[in-house]
């Protein structure tokens, strides 16, 4: 059997909500592209959808890096919003509609980070078939 080049790939986002969704599907083509199991090409797309939507919000600049690359049976993606501000894990109310995605983020992911100047979140996830998370 011949595997697929796992080339990085990386684009260019509009900073806007709407671009969200393309994000998701960028995510599924790159990830289905590198032949990644399917179970793990949804849990990069919840990923990415709160990270990019934390990008969107809180971002400077009209435009948004999301980079994507493989290593060690690891999926990595980057997102770059131009701001130096960090994410941070919050506590929000039961009734708050806002402040719950770098928590999905941190029980999701295997691990997740910032740049040293803030401008570029990260995650990575192994590229195996996911049996189970353990969110306790």
């Amino acid at each position: 059997m011949v595997l697929p080049r796992r080339e990085p790939s990386s684009a260019w986002i509009p900073a806007h909500p709407r671009e969200v969704g393309g994000v998701r599907k960028l995510t599924e083509s790159v990830l289905s592209g590198w032949r990644i199991p399917e179970s793990v090409v949804y849990v990069a797309q919840v990923l990415v959808s709160e990270v990019f939507t934390n990008a969107v919000r809180h971002g400077d600049g009209e435009d948004i890096s999301v980079a994507f690359s493989y290593a060690e049976d690891e999926v990595r993606i980057e997102v770059g919003d131009g701001s130096p501000g960090v994410p941070k894990l919050m506590e929000p109310d039961l009734d708050s509609e806002h402040g719950r995605g770098m928590d999905i983020v941190s029980k999701l992911a295997k691990e997740w980070g910032v740049s040293s100047g803030g401008m570029t979140t990260w995650f990575t996830i192994p590229a195996a078939e996911v049996i189970a998370w353990d969110v306790a």
